[in-house]
């Protein structure tokens, strides 16, 4: 105890002495230098650095760490510029790195107060904030990586990478795609040092290839086996503990293993990898705008578009699962992709950004849903917050470029899959923020012994509301089911079935309430999807389609239980529901020999191989118009869905 205090006392003293050698030039205008390079921490090469006046304080905290205490040489430690402004970043390069590094230091830490302080007390603000080195560091966390790798033939190796880019690339970033494939074309040739976290990256890009390509893979233990998943293992073997000095690749990374286990139905795997992604680019200030003299315009680009698909991926699992968001938008201020300034080359590397920025928009309604109608908190406003929200969905769809519209869409025999998943996540997010106010709809119209209505000045709204749901359920189902038929649909991945899942729901309670030939040939329609899938090895595709015929089989059995089931009404949804609910028991067992042919059975009526896929159409009417514009309105005693957690 005596030692600390001793030691405290003589770091205080000599503190002291420091700032009463300081106090008389405090006010002193000498020239600082100015390093382009910021007060983040970066980690590419620096080569024939220029010279520079340093004073022998600032070449203190430009020193070079020893191999013996960072496990790697530490290249340069570089200051932030002389007019550098809040937040703090620290900028540093270790050797054989391809891409600068960065350490970020949140404005309510102690260190960025001590270097705030010092700044203040030197007059000079290129004084760097602390270096992150000096931590416990043991080989044990580092994956060896033997000699065979176990790569699958370059050539199919390259055809997975296409086609995971094509599916997953096209709507968000994933990797750099110049820089990677010159990378996959040195990792086969031999004597080429291979880094593991890099190969990690690899392996989960070809899990997600094979997944996409819907090729068969020989089964184990009677149980379908999902393409990708020997690719996938290969991954998290390769999977490194990099959390206290990640890269921006190490994030890409995360963000794979991520997707990729959304196809295993690992939920929570996927939520966690995508909150570890989160947490890395806050560490590493990704939530951030750097200044401009702080790195390249291509090194801003990429930090950006991490960033945004960081974002994007945390709200679509949050979404799924129903959890909190775990970043306000009020705490970002990192600018939106663009290809401002871009080289050609660079242009290689980060495509255009059209469709990642329509993917950032529908992210951040997500995230209004989440925040505005399934909390706690949200019982006590849901028809303002559902006017809200729609009318984001709204300019959303009014602000879309020409390329991007569903008048596109509509028009085209075979759409683009990111297009087309674009407008589907659309009609999911209508679904979900109008679903509260059609089970209030529901509840009052079923014919059910505990029906209640919901009477008041603004009762006509519910109608419309439960009408526009519907209408978005609808047309959610007939994207997919085009997506079906043109061969674009992911058979085994984890948001087509979903969607699906989340139409069909509606669509069943829909038909329960006014039966026709039409409603019946939808839910017949998407239930037949969700089998077929499940039969095929989705894993969540085939617990959805046992829900969904659960549901179908409580729908009747109320119905029953009232009394006022006609005959026309059991003969339009009794046979449905009873084999839905006799597949449900067999559907383990079932292989589909055409998906195509069977599927093209459940919707006879040619009238309804005429899509109608225009959703701007759902919240152009004039019952949802005339709420749009509605002010001061009176609530309808509608519950949140998320002030009643389920367990």
């Amino acid at each position: 105890m005596a030692v600390h205090l001793a030691e405290s006392c003589s770091y205080l003293n000599q503190l002291e002495a420091e700032i009463q050698m300081l106090r008389p030039n405090r006010h002193s205008n000498k020239e600082q230098p100015n390093d382009a390079e910021g007060s983040l921490v970066p980690r590419r090469p620096v080569l024939n650095p220029p010279e520079q006046d340093i004073t022998t304080d600032q070449t203190a905290t430009k020193e070079i760490l020893s191999s013996a205490a960072t496990g790697t040489d530490l290249v340069a430690i570089e200051h932030i510029d002389t007019h550098a402004t809040k937040p703090l970043h620290v900028r540093y390069t270790r050797e054989g790195d391809l891409l600068p590094r960065y350490s970020y230091v949140g404005d309510a830490a102690c260190e960025a107060f001590n270097t705030r302080v010092r700044r203040h007390l030197r007059n000079d603000d290129s004084i760097a904030p602390p270096k992150h080195d000096r931590y416990f560091k043991t080989n044990a966390l580092r994956k060896p990586v033997g000699r065979d790798l176990d790569l699958p033939d370059q050539g199919y190796a390259r055809l997975l990478i296409e086609t995971a880019e094509r599916f997953v690339g096209s709507e968000y970033h994933v990797f750099l795609r110049r820089t990677f494939l010159h990378q996959f074309d040195e990792v086969y040739k031999p004597d080429t040092s291979k880094d593991p976290a890099w190969l990690c990256g690899l392996f989960a890009i070809l899990a997600l290839g094979e997944l996409y390509s819907n090729i068969p893979v020989r089964a184990h233990h009677n149980q379908a086996a999902i393409p990708g998943t020997g690719f996938f293992l290969r991954a998290l073997d390769l999977f490194e503990d990099l959390y206290e000095e990640p890269t921006v690749s190490y994030i890409e990374t995360v963000l794979l293993l991520s997707y990729y286990s959304h196809a295993l139905n690992r939920s929570n795997s996927a939520y966690i990898f995508t909150g570890l992604a989160m947490r890395l680019s806050m560490a590493l200030g990704l939530h951030r705008e750097l200044p401009a003299q702080h790195a390249s315009p291509f090194e801003h680009e990429h930090r950006r578009r991490v960033w945004w698909t960081v974002y994007a991926f945390d709200r679509l699992c949050s979404l799924k699962l129903g959890h909190p968001v775990t970043i306000k938008d009020e705490d970002i201020s990192v600018n939106l992709p663009s290809n401002n300034n871009l080289t050609s080359e660079d242009l290689e590397d980060l495509p255009d950004p059209k469709q990642i920025l329509s993917s950032i928009a529908m992210a951040r309604i997500a995230g209004s849903i989440l925040q505005d109608l399934y909390q706690p908190r949200s019982q006590f406003a849901i028809l303002p917050n559902v006017q809200k929200i729609l009318a984001q969905l709204k300019d959303f769809i009014q602000s879309l470029p020409d390329e991007l519209s569903l008048t596109k869409i509509a028009s085209t025999a075979c759409p683009g899959r990111a297009l087309a998943s674009l407008h589907v996540h659309c009609n999911h997010c209508i679904v979900l923020t109008t679903r509260p106010v059609f089970f209030q709809h529901f509840r009052s119209q079923a014919n059910l012994p505990h029906a209640r209505t919901s009477p008041g000045p603004c009762s006509a709204v519910v109608p419309a509301l439960a009408d526009a749901c519907v209408s978005a359920a609808t047309t959610c189902y007939k994207l997919l089911r085009r997506l079906w038929v043109n061969g674009q649909i992911v058979t085994l991945g984890g948001f087509d079935s979903q969607y699906l899942f989340s139409a069909a729901t509606i669509l069943a309670m829909s038909h329960s309430l006014k039966p026709t030939n039409s409603s019946r040939t939808l839910v017949e329609g998407s239930s037949s999807m969700l089998r077929i899938m499940g039969t095929s090895g989705n894993i969540p595709a085939r617990g959805y389609y046992e829900q969904l015929a659960e549901l179908k089989h409580d729908l009747e059995l109320c119905e029953d239980s009232a009394g006022e089931v006609n005959a026309a009404q059991s003969q339009a949804k009794s046979s449905p529901i009873q084999a839905d609910r006799e597949n449900a028991t067999e559907v383990r067992q079932q292989v589909p020999t055409d998906i195509t042919s069977a599927t093209a059975t459940t919707e006879p009526d040619g009238a309804h191989m005429q899509y109608n896929l225009d959703v701007a159409a759902i919240l152009n009417a004039p019952d949802i118009n005339e709420f749009l514009t509605f002010e001061g309105l009176d609530e309808l005693g509608i519950e949140g869905l998320g002030s009643q957690p389920l367990w």
